[in-house]
């Protein structure tokens, strides 16, 4: 979809401050401070650069706000865990929607999260490091899609 520039490099920020998150999970670390650049990241967003369609923009900002809102209030790194998969999901969708200013972003999945139901995440590195299971199993997943800006 076709958006501003400056739309474009607030959609990263936010996609970079989810990567912040996703890497406080592989260290088996509660993102505190990371869930916080996310939010920070998130409020800045103007919805100005969506160009025609700033129905889609909402829609999945009310998905990031929301699930940002519930790693906020997670005591304990399963629960995080849990709503760091809704989160990813609003982000694979921003990722799939709009244009981003980072060269490449990786989309991975592991077939063991949550009981074997599978998880899907995004990743900033070719190298997988599971924000799922953490130390436990690091490597645990596959490159499923790659995104390249054009």
């Amino acid at each position: 979809m076709e958006v501003s520039a400056d739309f474009s490099q607030q959609l990263t920020a936010v996609v970079d401050a989810y990567f912040l998150v996703k890497n406080n999970l592989v260290k088996d670390q509660l993102p505190t401070s990371s869930i916080q650049t996310l939010t920070q990241a998130l409020l800045k967003v103007s919805a100005d650069g969506t160009g025609k369609d700033n129905a889609k923009w909402e829609k999945i900002k009310t998905g990031l706000a929301d699930a940002t809102a519930k790693i906020k209030g997670s005591k304990d790194i399963a629960s995080t865990r849990t709503h760091f998969s809704s989160l990813s999901t609003q982000v694979i969708k921003l990722t799939e929607t709009y244009k981003l200013t980072k060269a490449v972003v990786y989309q991975d999945y592991c077939p063991m999260a949550f009981n074997n139901k599978g998880g899907y995440w995004l990743s900033e590195t070719e190298d997988i490091q599971n924000p799922y299971f953490g130390a436990s199993m690091l490597s645990c997943g596959e490159v499923k899609k790659t995104y390249a800006s054009k």
